[in-house]
């Protein structure tokens, strides 16, 4: 068998030869597998990274799982306890409201006019 592969391999164009017998070298074997090694062995690594950081992530989330309920669980045991909640009142808008009244504080100061909402009317022209 070996005889009818060399005698294949003689009948290749010369260059072919030339790049078989340069691969099945030791020269080009030797730093190729070490080649190979190194990079099996980078892939391999980064592989247990991405896995530690993903455990490692999982970990966070049921951490933040549980900080949530425990904080749910104590807001509602603090609403439970305070009873009923009255609605929030809040301030009706400015245009709504009466117009500001004289400053308890500053019995002597006097409160500017309100200020028109249209322009003064322009000045005369001559003719």
């Amino acid at each position: 068998m070996f005889d009818v592969l060399s005698l294949e391999v003689y009948l290749w164009p010369e260059t072919a030869r030339q790049i078989l017998q340069f691969v099945s070298s030791s020269a080009f074997a030797i730093p190729f597998f070490f080649f190979l090694s190194l990079l099996i062995y980078y892939y391999h690594a980064r592989a247990s990274a991405y896995a530690a950081m993903v455990n490692l992530l999982e970990r966070q989330v049921l951490l933040d799982q549980a900080s949530d309920r425990m904080l749910f669980q104590h807001e509602s045991r603090s609403d439970l306890r305070s009873g009923p909640k009255q609605p929030i009142r809040r301030p009706a808008p400015q245009s709504l409201q009466s117009p500001p009244q004289q400053p308890a504080q500053y019995p002597g100061m006097q409160l500017p006019p309100p200020i028109a909402s249209q322009r003064p009317p322009p000045p005369p022209t001559q003719p």
